[in-house]
């Protein structure tokens, strides 16, 4: 959405490749892009629409940054969305997600409720770590 991820990755010289539904998201998205030179927006493809439909090329990402996905949509939903993932995931490919996280289980949302734990279990066979506050951090960077 409006991440400064985006144009900063593309800035690096990455491809970066956006999945958004929200309109909202999009508008801001779209602003960030126009920020920054044209060469580095020729490195970015926005794939407006719904994640779980949108036609993704298969084993084709080296890196994953989820602002938010995994605790915006039900709960239900996180095995399907870490199969998506996983599809577009090439053999070794880094999944930096930013999540809130709870110490007490909130049932309604979202964002909903997700522990370390629950991350484990569904990216096995990844290594999974947490860091508190990355965001900030990274932001500090940017």
């Amino acid at each position: 959405g409006d991440s400064k991820v985006v144009p900063y990755l593309a800035m690096k010289g990455m491809k970066v490749t956006c999945v958004e539904g929200s309109e909202l998201a999009l508008n801001g998205l779209r602003e960030a892009i126009g920020t920054i030179p044209e060469e580095a927006q020729q490195q970015i493809t926005v794939i407006e629409g719904d994640l779980f439909k949108a036609e993704l090329p298969t084993e084709s990402v080296d890196f994953i940054y989820d602002r938010g996905s995994l605790v915006a949509i039900d709960p239900a939903m996180r095995q399907e969305y870490f199969n998506v993932m996983q599809k577009v995931s090439k053999p070794g490919a880094t999944c930096f997600l930013e999540v809130i996280h709870r110490t007490t289980d909130i049932t309604e949302g979202p964002p909903h409720h997700i522990t370390l734990d629950m991350v484990k279990d569904l990216y096995q066979g990844w290594s999974v770590g947490m860091e508190e506050n990355a965001v900030e951090k990274a932001e500090k960077t940017i």
